[in-house]
This record gives C-alpha cells, sequence and structure tokens, in this order.
C-alpha cells in the first residue's frame, strides 16, 4: 500500500501514524543490519555479565575438584572399601567411575538401616576425622552444575561475531557511537574469550583426570555427581552418633582395617 503512495503520489497525510512510521522506517538502508546493531550494543553488557559468573563457576570448581587432596583421599577410601567387599568375588580394581557414587545408598546393611555411605561416614568418622568435612575444599560446584557450557561458548562466540559486525560498521560510516563502544567493550570481550578458553581448558583437564570425556560428560552431568555426593554424605555423616551405629561397630571396624590395610593409603 505505501507503495501504491508513493507511485501515484498521493498525499502522505492520508496516511495513519503508523503507516507513516512504517513508510519512513522502509526507507533507512540496511534497516535489518542496524537494528541488530543497535540490539547488541544494547545487551552487550547485560550478556558479559550473565557468562562471566557461569564460566568463573566452571574454573572454580574444575580446579577445586582435581586438586582438592581432601576428595582424593576420601575417593580412595571407598575404592578400598569397594575392593574389600569384593574380594570373594573377583580381583582388586583400581578406579571406579564418577557414576558409582550413587550407589553407595543402594548399598545396605543386612538390615538395610545402614548404606555403606553411612559406613563410610563412620569410618571416616573414627580413623580420618581430618576428612570429614571434605566437601569445604569443593568450591562453586553446585553451581558449575547449572552451568550448560557448551552453550555458554557458543554465546561467547555470538558476542565476537557480533563485535567482529561493530568493526566493520565503525570503519565503514565512521560512527563515533560505536567507536566509544568499542573503545570500552573490546577489553570486556577479550577478558570473557580468555575466560571461556580458561574453563573450557579446566573442564577437559578435570573431566580427563577422572577418566571420564568431555564430550559424553559434560558440566551438567560431571558436577552434579559430586553435588549429589556431598549432600548425601552429609545426611550420613549427621547420622553416625553412637546410639546409631553402636550394633554396627564389627562390621565397621573390619571396613576401617581393611582401609587401613589398604594399599592405596
Amino acid at each position: 500500500m505505501m507503495r501504491q503512495y508513493e507511485r501515484e503520489r498521493r498525499p502522505l497525510d492520508a496516511l495513519t501514524d503508523e503507516d507513516r512510521f512504517m513508510l519512513f522506517f522502509s526507507k533507512i538502508e540496511r534497516l535489518t543490519q542496524r537494528m541488530n546493531i543497535i540490539t547488541f550494543v544494547g545487551n552487550f553488557s547485560d550478556n558479559v555479565n550473565m557468562l562471566t559468573p557461569q564460566l568463573n563457576a566452571i574454573i572454580a570448581a574444575s580446579a577445586s575438584v582435581k586438586s582438592s587432596p581432601k576428595l582424593k583421599r576420601m575417593l580412595e577410601i571407598i575404592l578400598a572399601l569397594g575392593n574389600y567387599m569384593n574380594s570373594s568375588k573377583r580381583g582388586s580394581v583400581y578406579g571406579f567411575k564418577l557414576q558409582s557414587l550413587d550407589l553407595l545408598l543402594d548399598t545396605k546393611s543386612t538390615d538395610r538401616k545402614m548404606t555403606l555411605l553411612h559406613y563410610i561416614a563412620v569410618v571416616v568418622k573414627e580413623k580420618y576425622p581430618e576428612l570429614a568435612n571434605f566437601f569445604n575444599e569443593l568450591h562453586f560446584v553446585d553451581k558449575a552444575a547449572a552451568v550448560s557450557l557448551e552453550n555458554v561458548l557458543l554465546d561467547v562466540r555470538e558476542l565476537g561475531k557480533g563485535m567482529d559486525l561493530i568493526r566493520r560498521e565503525s570503519s565503514l560510516h565512521d560512527h563515533s557511537v560505536l567507536k566509544g563502544f568499542l573503545q570500552t567493550s573490546d577489553t570486556q570481550l577479550d577478558k570473557l574469550q580468555k575466560d571461556a578458553k580458561t574453563a573450557e581448558e579446566a573442564f577437559n583437564n578435570v573431566v580427563n583426570y577422572f577418566g571420564e570425556s568431555s564430550k559424553t560428560t559434560p558440566p551438567s552431568v560431571f558436577f552434579p555427581v559430586f553435588v549429589r555426593f556431598i549432600r548425601a554424605y552429609k545426611v550420613r555423616k549427621d547420622q553416625t552418633t553412637h546410639i546409631f551405629y553402636r550394633d554396627h561397630m564389627y562390621v565397621t571396624g573390619h571396613l576401617a582395617n581393611a582401609v587401613i590395610q589398604s594399599d592405596l593409603l
């Protein structure tokens, strides 16, 4: 309709305000590209502020899980107890899948009052009290568990593409506003991209350290294993009063001795 108005040179006053507005915008060169630039500039700071904490959570959680000596000893205790319990069935194993931590609640005593995790909490309390709060060495694990690293890295790449568009537009049209944006935002993007690379490398290192693959075990799968283990351990740790495990001390003593005699500790 608006093109017809122009062809017929009819007065624009006959158009509604909305139609005049659309006619005005239809004459703006590279409208779509300019709107994309406006949207990118307007959302840039919010996007950086949204992505940065997620990357920091992955970096901190990956580093703390990989470097925690207390977590390592806890896993060694679990492995030693597993080898002791299965010694009559097969020879010793030298490791286990992280997902096996979820099974500690499924393995129960004959009276079904205690799980293997209860016994582990008792052994730690009686023989290795310095490990009781091992989870304090693990930082931002719960936050990292909620991060989709694949999507975050994709968002960072998209920000890089958007910034390239801004640079081209600024160089072609000498736009002072865009130049000012580049001066303040280039540094932010550079830091975000470096953080993204650090987060990806840190997670790959920790997931490979535990014998997993980042392709099949993303942060949303890897870190929740530790979140569930810590949560369940805290509950069983609080339940290991003398009254609670008095009738189980004979078995617990044997398990503790098995750990002490193990070559792992």
